[in-house]
């Protein structure tokens, strides 16, 4: 669990009990994901980055890469992810995190949320409605258009296949 102040909760028994974790910043932290057992990476405000090596119980801060901030992150495998924020940042890694490459984008919108749907297909959602997709692993991206102007900010995939999204002021969309 993420929130103000770098403050982070850590639980090892699917969340019965939890036990403050030490971040080392005073920054809102807003996204976690784990590429594996011991690694993880959490993004947040002002380019604000950590690292874990260690499942979680600590945490170090990686140089920033942009002063933007960093709304949310996803990996497809151990070495290829991705990271979206403030002025249509997007940046992407090929070497788990080591370095991060700026992908360029003709607009400058807020974007929430990446999630990797294959090792090809990526979504993002941002303001404004903003839908993007890429099939070439977050190379290049389209744009969907989603003809509403709220904040898209997460999606879930049902069982069968059907993408939802969600978004500010009730907004829920279904694709697929």
């Amino acid at each position: 669990m993420l929130g103000t102040e770098g403050f982070i909760l850590r639980t090892t028994d699917n969340g019965t009990n939890w036990r403050p974790i030490q971040s080392n910043t005073k920054s809102l932290l807003y996204d976690v994901k784990f590429i594996n057992d011991v690694t993880g990476y959490i993004v947040g405000w002002d380019g604000t980055f950590l690292k874990t090596v260690d499942k979680g119980y600590s945490w170090v801060t990686i140089e920033p890469f942009t002063t933007k901030y960093l709304k949310s992150i996803d990996f497809w495998d151990e070495d290829n992810g991705l990271t979206v924020g403030g002025g249509g940042s997007i940046f992407k890694t090929n070497d788990g995190g080591n370095t991060w490459d700026k992908i360029s984008l003709s607009e400058s919108i807020g974007l929430h949320k990446v999630k990797y749907l294959s090792e090809d297909y990526v979504i993002i959602l941002g303001s404004k409605g903003t839908i993007l997709i890429s099939d070439d692993s977050g190379n290049n991206w389209r744009s969907l258009e989603s003809k509403i102007y709220a904040q898209l900010v997460d999606l879930s995939i049902s069982p069968s296949g059907k993408m939802y999204i969600v978004g500010t002021n009730g907004t829920i969309l279904k694709l697929f």
